[in-house]
């Protein structure tokens, strides 16, 4: 009985852990269903379109120079969390590995409505067979004072066309956010968990 209460209190424990840090909080992150592409749960600004395939993505398609299209969607974090994890897929259609230009320092966190803060540093994957690029990426909420929800954060998503790159067409898909719990109070919870384990073998013990 003393493995079993332990075992249990472990289990917990993991299970409180994984769940926090994993549950995704962006809507439709790979914007439709197999058949269908979906812009659904996303506010989109310019040329932002999806495209017509098995496996439908996000496309962004500046027109012009200096022009910009732009997609954001705005959720909820916990006041006590620690860090955002935001990872995503993209690639440009010449499937070239992408400079500054394209997202790069292009896509924000907007905390409580406030101005526009950049995230990075950038953890990037490119597969050169495929030009596809992962992109993960870590953002520090602990800097900030946050509001209670709802709708206290906003990732939004630029492309941004600089002089002479002229219709630069661009597929996001596979967008996550997830929000990581302060290390000290999951290990608070944790120890909790193992001090609950040890009162009941105690109780039965008499």
């Amino acid at each position: 009985m003393k493995k079993v209460l332990a075992g249990l209190a472990a289990g917990l424990f993991l299970i409180v852990m994984t769940g926090t840090a994993s549950a995704n909080l962006i809507t439709n992150g790979t914007f439709g269903t197999s058949q269908n592409g979906s812009l659904a749960g996303w506010t989109i600004f310019g040329d932002v379109t999806t495209t017509n395939a098995w496996n439908p993505r996000a496309l962004f398609n500046a027109g012009e120079s200096d022009d910009k299209a732009w997609m954001y969607q705005v959720f909820d974090v916990g006041q006590n969390d620690y860090q955002l994890k935001v990872d995503f897929d993209m690639r440009l259609y010449d499937g070239r590995n992408p400079d500054g230009n394209f997202f790069r320092e292009k896509v924000s966190i907007l905390v409580n409505g406030g101005s526009e803060d950049y995230i990075g540093p950038w953890w990037t994957k490119w597969d050169e067979n495929t030009g596809v690029i992962h992109v993960s990426v870590i953002y520090d909420l602990f800097k900030h004072n946050i509001d209670a929800p709802p709708d206290n954060i906003k990732l939004k998503f630029v492309l941004d066309e600089l002089g002479g790159s002229v219709g630069t067409p661009t597929w996001l898909d596979n967008v996550s956010a997830e929000a990581v719990p302060e290390p000290t109070t999951m290990l608070l919870f944790g120890t909790g968990l193992v001090s609950l384990a040890g009162i009941s073998r105690r109780r039965r013990k008499k």
